[in-house]
């Protein structure tokens, strides 16, 4: 790998950090800035990624400027403009430029895992909590934030243990691979967050159920396999102290809610409908990015001063139906292009990187159907890398359906984004 691949590759372990350096710039962007501006003057250019996602997210962008002029604080609905700019026309194209080699996808998530392992193991030993009694990571006071990371890393987790296993390092993969998932349990079990749970049974079911393509005979069976061993964990969880409580406690509530816990879920249901209630009085401008939580009492008197819980009503609330159904397709075509890449995929461990890949965002979508999903840079990396991963191993199959690589390419290389 070059020089600049390596330190794309190294600033994918700041990416989970969160190290702000003034509001909502944090130390991975400036990072990520300067990266792109080494790449444009190498010299060089940033590849873009599929001219469709390009049209989508510049309409996202251009609904979310109409979105300003309405908003209460358009500093706040304006700043969140510029951070999709950000992503979309600057991190995006530095991953899908650097991100060009087997070895540069798999060190980038070995990175992101390491940084997500850093914030559950500081959290592990502050044991940093809220009022609930439930832990929080070092970087803010919401919970959930410790508990996301096993949603969307359990994946990569058992791919990179399986791909270890394989590879006849078995020990060390046995034993990295639940150490690790073990930490991973501990976030979701230690933030109880019940969301996060329901939705890494999704990613976890997805990967394990689907990761070398959909066969009749294989599917079913693994599918018992997962749903054992999902039943094995949660009697360790309910009946033993190797995991914090907590967890168990927010979900026994679930089905004997007390007052509080019932007046949190009356919350979250107002929120989403005023935020519906927000995008049918105007459908096509919305209340502003960021904006919405000033708003939302005006269309809901037991509305309070939040996003909508769901993050599909919070885009047709702030950016009204181009805003939304622009991030929709983002999100859909994201989806569709590593399916298709999946089947042309000739080697296994490519394309169960690829199901690691839609596991994860599977658990995400999930999740963020009962909380929104906040605008951190953690989350569009896995996109990028998704996408860079899928264009170079259809690429690559082409190739070899097509003819002999050319002399040029390099050993492993996953092709170019267009």
């Amino acid at each position: 790998m070059s020089w600049l691949e390596l330190a794309f590759v190294a600033s994918a372990l700041l990416a989970p950090l969160n190290i702000n350096v003034v509001k909502a710039l944090t130390l991975y962007d400036v990072v990520t800035a300067v990266i792109a501006v080494l790449v444009i003057v190498a010299p060089g250019r940033l590849r873009a990624g599929p001219a469709s996602l390009r049209v989508a997210a510049a309409l996202l962008l251009a609904a979310g400027l109409v979105g300003v002029f309405r908003s209460t604080y358009p500093l706040e609905s304006g700043l969140q403009v510029v951070q999709y700019a950000f992503v979309f026309f600057v991190q995006i194209p530095v991953i899908l430029t650097l991100a060009r080699s087997r070895t540069a996808v798999h060190g980038a998530l070995l990175m992101l895992l390491g940084g997500y392992v850093v914030v559950i193991v500081i959290a592990f030993f502050s044991q940093r909590v809220q009022l609930a009694g439930r832990v929080v990571p070092f970087f803010n006071e919401n919970p959930n934030a410790l508990a996301i990371p096993t949603i969307i890393l359990v994946p990569f987790v058992l791919f990179f243990t399986l791909h270890g296993w394989r590879s006849g390092r078995r020990v060390a993969a046995a034993v990295v691979g639940g150490a690790v998932l073990y930490l991973m349990l501990w976030s979701l079990t230690a933030s109880a967050s019940r969301g996060s749970t329901i939705s890494t049974v999704v990613s976890l079911v997805v990967f394990v159920a689907l990761r070398d393509g959909w066969h009749r005979r294989a599917v079913p069976m693994r599918l018992m396999v997962v749903v054992v061993a999902i039943v094995a964990i949660g009697v360790v969880v309910h009946s033993t102290s190797v995991f914090p409580d907590t967890l168990r406690s927010r979900i026994e509530g679930t089905f004997a809610p007390s007052d509080a816990d019932q007046a949190v879920a009356d919350e979250r249901v107002a929120l989403d409908r005023a935020g519906l209630r927000a995008f049918l009085s105007s459908p096509l401008v919305g209340t502003g990015f960021d904006n919405f939580r000033h708003v939302a009492q005006f269309y809901d008197d037991d509305a309070t001063f939040h996003e909508p819980h769901n993050l599909w009503i919070q885009f047709l609330a702030q950016t009204g139906i181009v805003g939304a159904g622009a991030f929709a397709f983002i999100i859909i075509r994201w989806f569709a292009l590593l399916a298709r890449s999946q089947r042309s995929a000739l080697e296994r461990s490519d394309r169960q990187l690829l199901w690691a890949f839609i596991a994860a965002m599977s658990g995400l979508m999930a999740h963020a159907m009962v909380a929104p999903l906040i605008l951190q840079r953690q989350y569009w990396l896995l996109y990028g890398l998704g996408v860079a991963a899928a264009v170079g191993i259809g690429r690559s199959a082409s190739g070899a359906v097509h003819g002999p690589a050319r002399p040029s390419a390099r050993a492993g290389d996953l092709g170019g984004a267009r």
